[in-house]
């Protein structure tokens, strides 16, 4: 006869499996609309956090993140990383190009991915 510790834990694994179907599931089949932003100096493309979650990416901490939600990965090496998991994923992204001359974005905090 199973424990109930070992009951949880084959629950928490099964709960698990289907939350990571569903993510991944949700990551594939989405259009996204999303803005690129540029100041004189760099540009950054704002993308919703579970994206960056659910997709796996390894982002730099050249890349920043909101406490609305949102992360601003860099034009140079993290909006490449982006892009390419989105086609892989079959996902359509159209980008909006907004400039602004004094944008916040470096006010943000820098992203950093929790282990």
């Amino acid at each position: 006869m199973k424990t109930i510790e070992q009951l949880d834990l084959e629950y928490a694994a099964r709960t698990q499996e289907r939350l990571n179907e569903y993510n991944a599931a949700y990551f594939h089949t989405c259009i996204r609309n999303l803005r690129f932003i540029y100041d004189p100096g760099h540009g950054w493309l704002e993308v919703p956090l579970t994206d960056t979650l659910l997709s796996g990416l390894q982002i730099s901490t050249y890349s920043y993140i909101s406490k609305t939600g949102f992360v601003y990965l860099e034009e140079d090496c993290d909006m490449a990383l982006y892009m390419d998991a989105a086609d892989r994923a079959g996902v359509t992204v159209t980008i909006t190009e907004t400039y602004e001359s004094h944008t916040n974005i470096r006010n943000m905090e820098r992203y950093r991915r929790e282990s």
